[in-house]
């Protein structure tokens, strides 16, 4: 068998020896295969070495794939091989791309072998991104050659997006005041590309104060690519004094790769810790003030106890008493505002200044709503006078219309007018009361004891008195009025009493007759005197008299009696009277002998009645005499028969009617 000896390096070399067929009646022994190792004696080539074909490689971010290709230089002998691996840049495995990772193999004389690198397509802009490509483990004889790390990158295909907007998260913050620091907040809006920074700091303008509580800051926050808040802490200064809660303003300015947004100011808000010191109260300075009519304003002073702390205010108003608003002074409402610190203000009322005296006047002040925390103090009303620049007008004089009033006994009442005179200034008042005269209160009237009331301006009042209507006769009557006791400045005019007649309206009722109570009497002649008794017949009313006399009979005046004449009077309802015939008493017997009574001249509405005309018989008590009587012994000789007959038969007579007891009210002596 000839070799041929090439000059190409192929390493050792077999080749298969076979036996078969064999001939002549001779077996195959074993083995009846062998192999021909053919040594190389050419020097070994080189493999060469695996590298990128570029350092740098790029592919669309919707390419899909990129394709990596590997390179053999310097030798291509034998196979050889390669381990190949992604590892992240700023692409993201996962989200950008698909890690690879694994092994080329080059077959002997090949010079480039390629793998692929999926590409994630997003639709978030991102920009170029990039990942890291790295080739190690090289095999069979081969070499790294250089470069074994590439970068691919990734060419962002969406639109770039906003870079946004820096501002504060809140327009306002608050912090304890014991609370250390405040952690302000800085957001970025409206996009997230790229990295931002922007200015903060605290400025002046707020209640806060720098330095006594909080701590002044400024500096700068930085916003790399895709972040949207950064904070920074304003310190906090706790003191120990109540200021209530207190503000600090802040401020980003100067925005870098970014928009300044639209709260780029913000307030912080200390939370005060302390107890809140009181605010007091407001109230008047004195429930009570005055002013002269012609004082042109009143000053009204509003004050503020048990505690000053921070702002306050109330509302004021005033409101008519006795004097009206227009006419006496200017109505007022308005509010006070009391600065902290500060314990009283005040407000003013117009006074107007009139012609007319109204006495002192009045009107009413008060506060109301409170604000600021302040409370309402006592007094939270007060009075204002307005004291009377006018000199007092007269009250007047008070007094009955008229001295006389009448009224009819059936009329019910009567109306009495008082009135006032020579003034008619304020209120003024008197009282009144009636009194019997020949009216009796209870049976002819209703007594009245009351006080009568006059305002302002009144010139006149009335008051009544009840008539009581009876059925008897009494005639007209009255009754005595009286005023007393004026008051309010008035005096008493005249007249001050007067007179109500009652003026009867029942018929009048009959007087009566007046008559002897008998046509005879009898005496004894030592009875001393006779009493003679006048009856009043068919009325008993008023006062009425008549006129009574004696006369001779038989019996004589001066020997047998004592002559006598008078009048009797009755009074209103007496029925009867009497008169005394003095009897004198001889020592002659004369025999029962009579003497003549009269009545006349009635009075008073009164009349005569029978008998007007009596006898009054004196009964002898001296012992009988049979002494004859002559003719003319009556007449000491002198007289005819004819008188002395007449004297006899009319003592026969009446003595014959006293013994028959003959006593008849139509039998009469004429």
């Amino acid at each position: 068998m000839a070799l041929t000896d090439v000059v190409i390096y192929e390493g050792n070399e077999s080749l298969p020896l076979v036996l078969s067929n064999p001939t002549g009646g001779a077996g195959l022994g074993s083995p009846v295969s062998a192999s021909l190792t053919i040594t190389e004696d050419d020097p070994i080539p080189p493999s060469g070495s695996l590298q990128f074909s570029a350092a740098t490689y790029s592919v669309a971010e919707n390419g899909t794939t990129a394709t990596i290709t590997v390179t053999r230089v310097g030798g291509s002998f034998g196979i050889v091989g390669v381990d190949y691996a992604s590892s992240d840049g700023t692409a993201a495995a996962g989200s950008d791309y698909t890690a690879v990772s694994g092994t080329l193999s080059l077959a002997d004389g090949i010079l480039s072998e390629t793998f692929t690198v999926a590409i994630t397509d997003d639709v978030i802009y991102e920009g170029n991104e990039s990942l890291t490509l790295t080739l190690s483990n090289p095999t069979g004889g081969a070499g790294l050659g250089s470069p074994t790390t590439a970068s691919l990158t990734i060419n962002e295909n969406d639109p770039v997006p906003s870079v946004g907007s820096l501002q504060f998260s809140a327009a306002t913050y608050s912090v304890a005041e014991n609370g250390v620091s405040a952690i302000i907040t800085v957001t970025r809006v409206g996009g997230t590309f790229g990295a931002v920074s922007v200015d903060y700091s605290s400025i002046a303008g707020g209640s806060a104060a720098v330095g006594s509580d909080y701590v002044a800051v400024n500096g700068s926050l930085n916003f790399a690519d895709g972040v949207l808040s950064q904070t920074f802490s304003v310190g906090m200064i706790d003191d120990a004094v109540y200021e209530g809660d207190e503000t600090v303003n802040l401020l980003l300015s100067n925005v870098s790769g970014a928009n300044l947004g639209t709260q780029s100011s913000a307030v912080l808000t200390i939370s005060e810790n302390e107890e809140v010191p009181p605010s007091g109260s407001l109230q008047f300075s004195t429930p009570i003030y005055s002013e002269n009519e012609n004082g042109t304003t009143a000053t009204i002073v509003v004050t503020r106890v048990g505690g000053s702390f921070g702002t306050v205010g109330v509302d004021y108003a005033s409101a008519d008493g006795s004097a009206t608003a227009g006419s006496d002074y200017t109505a007022v409402n308005g509010s006070l505002s009391f600065s902290a610190g500060i314990v009283s203000q005040t407000f003013s009322i117009d006074i107007i200044d009139d012609a007319d005296y109204e006495g002192d006047e009045t009107l009413s002040l008060s506060l109301s709503n409170p604000t600021g925390g302040a409370g309402l103090g006592s007094p939270a009303l007060a009075i204002l006078t307005i004291t009377e620049d006018d000199p007092v007008p007269p009250a007047g004089s008070l007094q009955f219309s008229a001295v006389n009033y009448n009224v009819a006994e059936n009329g019910i009442t009567a109306t009495i007018t008082v009135t006032r005179t020579g003034g008619s200034f304020g209120t003024v008042g008197v009282d009144y009361a009636s009194a019997d005269s020949s009216a009796t209160a209870g049976s002819d009237y209703t007594a009245v004891s009351a006080s009568l009331r006059f305002t302002d301006g009144v010139v006149s009042q009335t008051f009544s008195i009840d008539i009581i209507d009876d059925a008897d006769y009494e005639g007209d009557e009255s009754l005595n009025l009286s005023l007393n006791n004026p008051t309010g400045g008035a005096g008493l005019g005249s007249p001050a009493l007067a007179i109500i007649t009652i003026t009867e309206d029942d018929p009048v009722p009959s007087s009566g007759s007046l008559q002897f109570s008998a046509p005879t009497y009898t005496v004894a002649e030592n009875g001393l005197s006779a009493l003679i008794t006048v009856t009043r017949v068919g009325g008993s009313f008023g006062t009425v008299g008549v006129d009574y006399a004696t006369s001779d009979g038989p019996a004589k005046a001066g020997s047998d009696y004592t002559a006598t004449n008078g009048s009797l009077s009755f009074a209103d309802g007496i029925l009867s009277q009497t008169f005394k015939v003095t009897i004198l008493d001889d020592i002659t017997y004369e025999g029962d002998e009579m003497l003549k009574l009269t009545l006349s001249a009635p009075t008073g509405g009164a009349g005569l009645s029978k008998p007007n005309i009596a006898a009054l018989i004196v009964l002898e008590n001296d012992p009988f005499s049979d002494t004859r009587i002559e003719p003319n012994d009556n007449n000491n000789g002198a007289g005819g028969s004819g008188s002395s007959s007449f004297d006899l038969i009319t003592l026969v007579l009446l003595i014959s009617l006293y013994r028959l007891n003959l006593r008849s009210k139509r039998y009469g002596l004429y």
